[in-house]
C-alpha cells in the first residue's frame, strides 16, 4: 500500500453509504477508505461524494487510477452493468476534525450569531456615515457662499462622498451636474437642494 488519496465522485446513488463505498473500492483493489463526505446535489436520485483513502493498494487498477488523477484526468470506474462512477482528484478537501456533530452544530450557531451582529453593526455604521456626510455638507454650505462658491462646495463634497475631486456646472433646474475636473466625462447627478433639512 502507498500514500493517501482523496477522490471526488460527482454522481453517486443515494442508496450508497460510507461502508458500501469503502467496500466497493477495497474489493476492486483500489485502496482502503478512511472517510467519505457526501454532498447534496440538485437531483433526487444522486449525490456527490468525497472519498478519502487512507492508502492505495499496489495493484494495476490502483496504479491506473492514481496515474489518471495525477494528470487531472477522469477515471471511469465500472461497478456493475448498471452503475459506474467517474473518479476525479479532489482539490478542495475538507480537513478532519475531532468535533462531533453536536459541537459542529453549536459552532455553526455561534458563527451565525456573530454574522447577524456584524450585519447590524455595519448597517448602523452606514447610517452614521450618511448622517456625518450630510452634516459636513451643511457645514460646507455655511463655510462657503452658496451663490458664488457652489463649485467649491460640490468639489469638497464629492471628495468626501466619492473619493474623487470634481467641480460642478449648473444643470437642469433642481439638479447640479457633476464633472471630473481632469476630464469632460459626465458623472451621475447629485441633488443639493437649498430646502434640505439640516440639524445646523
Amino acid at each position: 500500500m502507498s500514500e493517501s488519496l482523496s477522490i471526488y465522485i460527482p454522481r453517486v446513488l443515494k442508496s450508497h453509504t460510507t461502508d458500501s463505498v469503502g467496500n466497493i473500492l477495497c474489493n476492486a483493489g483500489i485502496g482502503l477508505v478512511r472517510r467519505v463526505d457526501f454532498v447534496s446535489v440538485e437531483c433526487d436520485k444522486y449525490m456527490a461524494a468525497f472519498v478519502h483513502l487512507q492508502s492505495t493498494y499496489h495493484t494495476p487498477i490502483a496504479y491506473e487510477v492514481c496515474a489518471k488523477l495525477e494528470y487531472k484526468q477522469e477515471y471511469k470506474f465500472t461497478i456493475n452493468s448498471r452503475e459506474f462512477w467517474i473518479l476525479l482528484k479532489a482539490n478542495n478537501v475538507i480537513p478532519e476534525t475531532r468535533l462531533n456533530m453536536h459541537q459542529l452544530a453549536e459552532n455553526h450557531r455561534l458563527l451565525e450569531d456573530v454574522v447577524v451582529k456584524q450585519e447590524e453593526e455595519i448597517s448602523r455604521m452606514k447610517d452614521d456615515i450618511t448622517r456625518l456626510q450630510d452634516t459636513i455638507y451643511q457645514i460646507l454650505r455655511k463655510a462657503f457662499n452658496n451663490e458664488t462658491e457652489k463649485e467649491a462646495i460640490n468639489a469638497n463634497f464629492n471628495w468626501m462622498k466619492l473619493g474623487k475631486r470634481y467641480n460642478g456646472r449648473a444643470g437642469d433646474e433642481g439638479e447640479y451636474a457633476v464633472y471630473n475636473i481632469s476630464s469632460d466625462e459626465d458623472m451621475p447627478s447629485l441633488n443639493f437642494s437649498d430646502e434640505e433639512s439640516s440639524p445646523l
